[in-house]
């Protein structure tokens, strides 16, 4: 295995002891802060998830800014996922990756990370907006042609929903066209904000948008598409029942599946808390997601 520069290895570990503090693996952690810094030290600790906060978000600026040390990393992660701060700085490209442009400009480089990125939970998009769009997915070989099951995790704020249904709609659109041998496909859109006007609604065209983007692709080999439903959309069954029904009218084959999350989520933090429990029970969209019959038994479809 090859060695990671000190720093660079600090910084991950930060991380890493950040998001498992309060787990038994936090003695994992300080032995590898005092033993060798190797991967195979260090891959144990961020198989599981790394959070990107407020306290190392410069910290990995400098690691995603060298875009072949980043796939690397990459590799050996299954989940990053970057909340907010009170100000909404954190998600600016400009400002968390200031390279990332000319890093993943770089023909090279985005070879680099498409390689490792099959085998690990992260997909790099070319336009990283004050929003995160985090991708997970597996598959057994560093090549994206053969990754089958992807979940795309969509949080949003309130100063960015105007024009959300159009740019999820075109990073689904990326999805399918980057992933040829994609079948299941898991849609996350978390909002754990104070009610806002016409909330519900915007919520919903989310959801419409996604799937009519789905159906709309001629070249998509996808089967299943399965949606978390968290907060005010859970009691909203009906609303995914008629999605269901238009797109079985449509003709499409594909099975829609729902994971509705009682959690109660009401913040960004306690989403993330929502993440780690997940991740130590390894419990998924795929292990927890349902035929609407599950939850509507009239539903045929």
């Amino acid at each position: 295995m090859e060695r990671l520069p000190i720093e660079i290895v600090t910084y991950i570990l930060e991380t890493a002891a950040y998001m498992l503090r309060a787990t038994d693996r936090g003695a994992v952690v300080n032995l590898a802060l005092t033993s060798s810094f190797s991967y195979s030290t260090v891959a144990p600790i961020l198989y599981e998830r790394v959070v990107i906060a407020d306290v190392n978000y410069a910290a990995f600026s400098v690691l995603l800014a060298n875009g072949p040390l980043a796939a690397k990393v990459l590799q050996y992660t299954r989940f990053i996922c970057v909340p907010p701060n009170r100000e909404e700085v954190l998600f600016s490209a400009a400002h968390l990756f200031p390279n990332v442009s000319a890093v993943y400009g770089s023909q090279s480089v985005w070879e680099d990370i498409v390689a490792a990125q099959a085998q690990s939970s992260v997909a790099i998009v070319n336009d990283l907006r004050a929003w995160y769009i985090g991708f997970k997915a597996r598959a057994c070989q560093p090549n994206l042609s053969i990754v089958t099951r992807l979940h795309t995790f969509f949080p949003c704020s309130s100063k960015d929903r105007r024009g959300l249904p159009r740019d999820i709609a075109e990073q689904i659109q990326h999805i399918l066209e980057v992933l040829p041998s994609l079948t299941h496909l898991g849609f996350s859109h978390v909002n754990p904000e104070s009610p806002i006007e016409n909330a519900e609604s915007k919520d919903l065209e989310i959801y419409d948008t996604v799937m009519r983007t789905v159906v709309a692709s001629k070249e998509s080999r996808l089967q299943v598409v399965a949606l978390r439903i968290t907060g005010w959309a859970a009691t909203c069954l009906e609303a995914f029942v008629r999605i269901a029904r238009d797109i079985d009218e449509a003709g499409s084959m594909l099975e829609v599946r729902i994971w509705v999350d009682s959690r109660e989520i009401t913040t960004w933090q306690t989403e993330v808390d929502a993440m780690v429990e997940d991740s130590r029970k390894e419990r998924s969209i795929w292990t927890e997601a349902q035929a609407l019959s599950y939850y509507v038994p009239d539903v045929t479809t």
